[in-house]
């Protein structure tokens, strides 16, 4: 049974919990949903459901593939079965108002492959997912108050995309090693804390579009291995300590269309960004009396060298790509960052507009 309720239309059901069909209510109780035992694929996104998402509804579920509560109203801690349902493929509580530490009972075999957990208020370790939801191709974690190490990444080698970005209690310490996490597409840790050098390795990711380490206390220089991902369009390396130059390997990055470097301490000249190529990148922000870059290349100088001159780069916000196309029946936009889309690659492509509605009876590719 599919069951797909979006855009503020919510599910009205007959005696007959199999009977189901659509009516434009606005609201309503979670636990409303119980009667759905046989239910494969449930999307109510976007509407304002409420009430607490315990194990006993959850169970109810226990066919269920593909599971869509986000942007909803929903609180209380995460049911402790949830890493339980062997079914479960996709997962996406994003948006709600869930609180506590991520469920500690997981399945060994687990074959989930997309886990959203974003903008909620979860705390605590994420080493659960981390260490036992190895088969995920999406994780993203972000905009939470997660404060336990930054645990080893070295199990998720399927990870297309991962954000930890906005979870500024993690425990202070380096960037986890991701030398096999060699299928990445789009990563950001982007203020959490992550101290010491820029490890070596992300030359070896050849999918890697965009790469946001901003926004933590990085210090050393820029290695030369970066230029070696060559697939990059968007870096985002500012509001850090680094030193030194652009590496010369920058000169490589030919697909490149935003890099941030201002906010920190880069000194000498912008010749692997600004010579040789065919057109300016889109954006190239720099701290200009520090880094010798020229208007027709950076396309924003900030100053820090005066106390009274205006930072034009201090109330710029960039925020690096959230939610992509997921595969199978997932509702998904392609994703934006810094108003420019990025098609994300799965082996099942399926773009959605999402200013219309979808059919409730397209169970998808």
């Amino acid at each position: 049974m599919l069951v797909f309720l979006g855009f503020g239309e919510i599910l009205c059901m007959e005696k007959d919990p199999m009977l189901t069909f659509l009516c434009p209510f606005l609201s309503d109780d979670l636990q409303r949903l119980s009667v759905l035992k046989n239910v494969e694929y449930l999307d109510i996104a976007n509407n304002s459901f409420s009430g607490i998402f315990g194990s006993d509804l959850l169970s109810n579920w226990h066919k269920i593939e593909v599971l869509d509560l986000s942007d909803n109203h929903i609180k209380g801690p995460l049911p402790d079965n949830l890493f339980e349902m062997s079914s479960l493929d996709i997962l996406d509580l994003h948006g709600n108002g869930f609180n506590g530490t991520l469920p500690q009972r997981v399945k060994p075999e687990s074959e989930m492959s997309f886990l959203a957990l974003h903008e909620n208020d979860l705390k605590g370790s994420i080493s659960i997912v981390t260490q036992n939801l190895t088969q995920l191709k999406h994780l993203d974690l972000s905009g939470n108050w997660f404060d336990g190490p930054m645990d080893s990444l070295e199990k998720m080698s399927n990870l297309q995309y991962l954000s930890l970005a906005f979870n500024p209690k993690f425990q202070e310490g380096p960037i986890p090693s991701i030398s096999k996490l060699s299928n990445l597409v789009d990563l950001s840790l982007k203020q959490t804390t992550r101290t010491g050098s820029l490890p070596d390795g992300f030359g070896s990711m050849s999918g890697l579009v965009l790469l946001d380490l901003s926004f933590n206390q990085l210090v050393g220089t820029i290695p030369e291995d970066l230029g070696a991902a060559t697939a990059l369009q968007y870096l985002f390396l500012n509001r850090n300590k680094l030193t030194g130059s652009i590496p010369e390997s920058f000169s490589g990055l030919t697909k490149l269309q935003t890099l941030l470097l201002d906010r920190n301490e880069l000194k000498g000249p912008s010749n692997p960004i600004c010579e040789n190529k065919p057109e300016p990148l889109g954006s190239f922000i720099a701290d200009c009396d520090e880094i010798n870059c020229p208007t027709s290349c950076c396309t924003e100088c900030c100053l820090d060298s005066s106390p009274d001159a205006i930072d034009l780069c201090e109330d710029l916000v960039w925020d690096e790509a959230m939610d992509p196309v997921a595969e199978y029946k997932s509702k998904r936009s392609i994703y934006v960052s810094n108003n420019d889309n990025i098609i994300y690659p799965t082996s099942k492509p399926q773009t959605v507009d999402t200013s219309t509605e979808a059919d409730p009876d397209d169970d998808g590719p």
